[in-house]
């Protein structure tokens, strides 16, 4: 089912603002390279990803005289785990969900009066497509932002000015039953697009883009330790992994 998976290599990836997506003529020829391809820079995040990456599979081909692409992104390395309540399909597939977890309260680095409650992490984690680095970096500002209440829950539309979302919480393993040598880790499910079901995966869409994969919301659940009070139920998230402008 993935064999086509291309482990991502480990590039550190250039320190500007929130360590800005960089242009690399070497990694964009690898992502739009034929089958497979992918480049994203190493996790921004390793204590949260340990043993995951992501995996792209990036083709064009001839769907009769018209040349289409088709873009799969996942996140690999998903170990099955009774409490991703695994269902086998029975068409060698088995499916499960994401769960939600309680994480222990957050502390900004500027100032203790910054320090918000525990809450609940997860279960979804977003893919989203950028216009530019520029759009991407202050995405991932925003939605890193220790200082937004509870009047803005989540980033503004004009601070995330995301072209494609996808929030998901899905997880795939391929059933032993059906294949002996299935790989023991499974995927996130993420984007697959292609241009038949996405019109607007043209050829030229990727051209300029930045691609980011986030980890789970973080959602706080009850007041902060200082007045104001008011700072409750607000999100944040961590981008996990970024691209470099696709040119």
């Amino acid at each position: 089912m993935k064999t086509n998976m291309l482990k991502i290599a480990a590039l550190v990836v250039g320190a500007a603002f929130f360590g800005a997506a960089q242009d690399s003529n070497a990694q964009i020829a690898a992502f739009q390279a034929a089958n497979p391809a992918a480049v994203f820079g190493a996790s921004r995040v390793p204590t949260e990803t340990a043993g995951l990456f992501p995996s792209v599979v990036y083709n064009v081909r001839k769907q009769g005289s018209v040349l289409s692409q088709t873009l799969k992104l996942d996140v690999v390395g998903m170990l099955q785990n009774p409490i991703y309540t695994p269902l086998a399909l029975g068409d060698g597939h088995i499916l499960g969900v994401m769960p939600a977890t309680v994480v222990a309260a957050e502390v900004a680095p500027v100032t203790v009066n910054n320090r918000r409650p525990a809450g609940i992490k997860g279960p979804d984690w977003r893919f989203a497509i950028y216009a530019n680095v520029a759009q991407a970096n202050t995405a991932i500002a925003a939605w890193a932002n220790l200082s937004r209440g509870a009047a803005v829950l989540v980033p503004t539309a004009a601070q995330d000015r995301a072209l494609q979302v996808l929030d998901t919480r899905v997880l795939e393993w391929v059933d032993p039953a059906f294949d002996p040598l299935a790989p023991a880790a499974g995927s996130l499910v993420g984007f697959n697009l292609n241009a038949v079901k996405n019109p607007f995966f043209t050829l030229t869409y990727l051209t300029g883009k930045v691609i980011v994969i986030y980890g789970p919301a973080r959602t706080n659940t009850a007041a902060k330790t200082t007045s104001p009070t008011q700072n409750i139920g607000y999100q944040t998230r961590a981008a996990y992994w970024v691209t470099p402008a696709l040119r």
